[in-house]
């Protein structure tokens, strides 16, 4: 083939076809300056073309050459080599050859603007560059290659690629051998692979499609400037890898791994997982200041793994799946560097350390609504220096594994369960909710303060079924109830020397204190308004300025020690058969009981006793003291002895018992239809009460017969009494009153609470929810009675209650205080004694209390307190008052202190 030489720089414009099968084609090369030589028989151009030097060009000189319109037509052939220190500039480059491969060689650089769909490049040294739209498809073996897409591409031996635009759709890259990515506009829905100490170093990461990333060994490292975001992908570190991201992570789906010793993921920002997968295995770290997770999974496992976090925030998006963390075989959630660290599982997030010394370390774990599952039966812990239950009602079980705390909160009736073995240990504990201690699970403490939250029932502290609870030093109870039940053990002073024991347990107002099982502790101290009763055991010694009741009623309460009764203590006895423990309370003390205040003594179940039967109810190591009052049974009259080793009741006189209902408590009724109802009862009542009647009933007191037309349909809650000189006989009646025909049915007409009202926090409460549409309101009535319940023959009632009502952000939305007087403000926005008063639901004591109030959907809770403090009986109920509305009462729940006898609860 003759050779053709050109003595200027030359631009081709039109299409080159080479139409051999027996040569390889394309081949270019420049002999020198100022000339271009076009070859078609270019046997071999790995050094030098036959009859010239291997240059292309001069470097830096004016004299380059431009190819324009280079269409490479191969019909068989083989395009192979292109050879150049200078630098070429190729514009339309195309090829109808499948698969056409240019190896470009020399220390120049190639310009190409475009590449046809089956060009490809094998890079071994110079500088390709495929700007504008050009896709690069290749490998490269030590040169340097920027291009603005790259649809595949290998790279090894230290070359490099430098992509200008986003990498492109579905497009992918390996780099070996400490080559390199770089990235500056940022990838999408782009993969590729970091081996052998190769790096990247890219702008933003965001999968919407497809992509994955893997970073496979010791060296290899990805860094980050903004943002990673994927939905759907992979980023795998293993094997020593890393990756470093500047800006935050977000994973709406996909997979981020750590897997192997030394793989290491740091995010400056955070975390934010909503539906992804974040997981660390077999030594792999990763570390962020927060880290939230509203709904997917993450898992730290294996010993050397951990998961390095100073805000970590488990649930939150009630509407998904849960969110879920698992620490187990040796994993570790541990702070992360900054001044304070905090977990917070709050609605719909679960976090479980699982086995095999799993840890978890923070200086807070938060429990809003979610739950804390330790379920290791060897060494399982949390280790933080606050733990906090609340805002929501969260939940804590601890089931063979360990928590270790500074400080302990249960708030807002949030749950804490132990059982199992497992064990909790805080310098303090701060309980408002609900504390179980079985199986065999020790609990310890320093101090202990139990009190209840404002809207919520009353706070437990139970140890049962060999659970036991170890306190340093003193256990104080201000309300709710502290329960060791069968095989339980509360001990007080645990941790100093048994002989010289200064643990104390405190009952305070409105505490109570219920032992079956066994209390230990220096000194058990029941302070004015607090209680203490049960079957178990106390050792130590039990001083009394409230309520002592032996038994569960009945039964025997065991103090080994000495037993004070103060001048306002009240020892309370109920009598109910004719043996000790099984028939009647009895106080059981082996050291000095010395009594002073009131002894109350109550018959129970019904139980007649007989004139002259004696009933020991308290045996004493000695015995000193006597009662300034004493309050006898209503059907029985007594005398009280002491000796020198206790106290002795005697039966007097026997009169006839309280009425007990007798008649059925269900009955039904037509709207409309008369109707007719008689109160039947023993021991020949003298008088009868009924309460909240529907409309068009009335109870005639002398007869006990509830008679009338009801005007409304619903199913009605009715209190009735029986009334003699020996008490009440209380009970629920309950009339369903139907629907006339064509008339349709209404939903809940009344609800109502009667009990004992006391000073805060025993105050009466009744919680109610409001369901219903949007824009929609609940009209109700609720009402504050006291002086009313004086008919049904409660004598203690309270005389002058008051009311408010608290929505569910516990803020007071009304107020009233004597119902003839309207207190504007929150939902009262004017004079509502007009209203009441056609209602045919005012009170009839101008002292009691009343509220016409619009609710919307929601929680509420109406409190009746005494006014100025003082304290009796009372009741609280709520009408529905606008029956046609959508929204609708779905939800009643009282608390108070329940007390025996006419202090019972009584709800309707």
């Amino acid at each position: 083939m003759k050779r053709r030489t050109f003595s200027k720089t030359v631009t081709l414009v039109a299409a080159l076809t080479f139409a051999s099968t027996s040569v390889m084609l394309a081949d270019l090369y420049s002999p020198g300056p100022n000339t271009t030589d076009l070859q078609g028989q270019w046997i071999d151009a790995t050094t030098s073309p036959p009859g010239g030097p291997p240059v292309y060009g001069t470097p830096g000189a004016a004299d380059d050459v431009d190819l324009q319109g280079f269409d490479i037509t191969a019909s068989g052939g083989t395009v192979r080599s292109i050879y150049n220190v200078g630098n070429l500039t190729v514009t339309g480059m195309a090829s109808t050859q499948q698969a056409s491969e240019f190896t470009l060689r020399g220390s120049g650089t190639l310009n190409i603007d475009h590449v046809g769909p089956n060009i490809g490049f094998a890079v071994v040294s110079g500088h390709l560059k495929a700007s504008g739209a050009a896709d690069f498809v290749g490998v490269s073996s030590g040169g340097v290659v920027t291009a603005a897409t790259c649809k595949g591409g290998s790279f090894e031996g230290g070359s490099s690629l430098t992509l200008t635009g986003t990498g492109g759709t579905g497009g992918s890259a390996n780099f070996f051998s400490a080559s390199s990515l770089t990235a500056k506009a940022g990838l999408r829905d782009f993969s590729f692979t970091l081996n052998s100490a190769s790096l990247a170093h890219i702008a933003s990461y965001t999968v919407s499609t497809s992509g994955s990333v893997y970073i496979n060994d010791a060296g290899s490292a990805l860094t980050v400037d903004q943002v990673y975001s994927i939905n759907s992908g992979n980023l795998n570190i293993a094997g020593g890898g890393s990756a470093t991201i500047t800006g935050p992570m977000l994973l709406s789906g996909g997979q981020v791994s750590l897997v192997g010793s030394g793989s290491k993921l740091n995010v400056t920002l955070n975390i934010q997982i909503n539906g992804g997968d974040l997981q660390m295995s077999n030594g792999g770290i990763g570390t962020v200041p927060e880290l939230q997770l509203p709904h997917g999974h993450a898992s730290v496992r294996d010993a050397g793994s951990v998961l390095k976090v100073d805000k970590f925030t488990i649930g939150g998006d009630p509407n998904n799946a849960p969110a879920t963390v698992d620490v187990a075989a040796a994993g570790e959630i541990q702070k992360a560097g900054g001044a304070e660290s905090k977990i917070t599982v709050t609605n719909n997030g679960v976090l479980n350390v699982q086995d095999n010394s799993s840890e978890v370390s923070a200086g807070e774990l938060l429990i809003h609504g979610g739950t804390v599952n330790l379920n290791s039966f060897s060494e399982a812990k949390v280790t933080v220096g606050q733990v906090e239950s609340g805002t929501q009602r969260g939940r804590l079980t601890i089931s063979g594994g360990l928590l270790n705390a500074l400080s302990f909160f249960v708030r807002d009736g949030s749950i804490v369960d132990v059982n199992n073995g497992g064990g909790l240990g805080s310098n303090f504990l701060s309980l408002a909710g609900q504390f179980s201690v079985s199986g065999g699970s020790i609990i310890a403490f320093k101090e202990v303060t139990v009190s209840s939250p404002s809207t919520l029932p009353g706070s437990q502290l139970h140890a049962t079924d060999g659970g036991t609870i170890e306190i340093d030093s003193i256990l104080k109870v201000y309300s709710g109830v502290v329960s060791v039940l069968s095989n339980g053990a509360i001990d007080i002073g645990v941790f100093k020397d048994v002989a010289a024991k200064e643990g104390e347990i405190r009952v305070h107002a409105g505490g109570a204190l219920n032992d079956d099982g066994a209390v230990i502790g220096n000194v058990i101290n029941v302070l004015n308004q607090g209680s203490i009763s049960g079957t178990g055991t106390i050792n130590g010694r039990l001083i009394s300025s409230g309520r002592t009741g032996p038994g569960n009623s009945p039964g025997v309460l065991t103090v080994q020690g000495d037993f004070t009764q103060n001048s306002d203590g009240l020892l309370s006895m109920e009598i109910g058969g004719t043996d000790a423990g099984t028939g009647y309370d009895q106080l059981q003390v082996s050291g000095t009981a010395t009594i002073a205040g009131s002894l109350q003594v109550r018959l129970m179940n019904g139980f007649t006793p007989t004139v002259g039967q004696t009933y020991r109810i308290v045996n004493a190591g000695s015995f000193s003291g006597g009662f300034s009052s004493i309050t006898q049974p209503s059907q029985a009259g007594i005398s009280v002895a002491n000796d020198a080793t206790g106290l002795t009741v005697t039966i007097t006189s026997v009169v006839a018992g309280a009425p007990v209902i007798s008649s059925a408590t269900t009955v039904s009724a037509t709207q409309g239809a008369a109707f007719s109802y008689q109160i039947a009862a023993t021991n020949n009542p003298t008088s009868f009460g009924a309460m909240n009647l529907p409309d068009g009933l009335t109870v005639n007191q002398s007869t006990g017969v509830i008679s009338g037309t009801p005007t409304k349909s619903g199913t009605y809650v009715v209190p009735i009494a029986a009334n003699n000189t020996a008490g009440s006989g209380l009970a629920d009646l309950i009339i369903e009153v139907a629907a006339a025909s064509g008339v349709t049915p209404g939903l809940v007409a009344n609800v109502s609470t009667r009990l004992p009202v006391g000073q805060d926090p025993n105050a009466l409460f009744q919680g109610f929810i409001v369901q219903g549409p949007a824009g929609s309101t609940k009209k109700i009535l609720v009402r504050a009675l006291g002086p009313f319940l004086g008919a049904f023959g409660i004598t203690d009632f309270l005389a002058n209650p008051t009311l408010d009502i608290f929505d569910g952000s516990n803020t007071k939305v009304a107020s009233n205080d004597n119902w003839k007087t309207t207190q504007v403000g929150g939902l009262i926005t004017g004079d509502q004694f007009a209203e009441i008063n056609a209602s045919g639901l005012a009170p009839t004591n101008d002292l009691e209390s009343a509220i016409i109030a619009n609710l919307a959907p929601g929680q509420y809770t109406a409190v009746v307190h005494g006014s100025g403090n003082s304290v009796g009986t009372g009741l609280v109920d709520a009408f529905d008052i606008s029956a046609v509305s959508p929204a609708r009462l779905v939800n009643v729940g009282t608390r108070g202190l329940v007390q025996p006898g006419d202090g019972l609860l009584t709800a309707g």
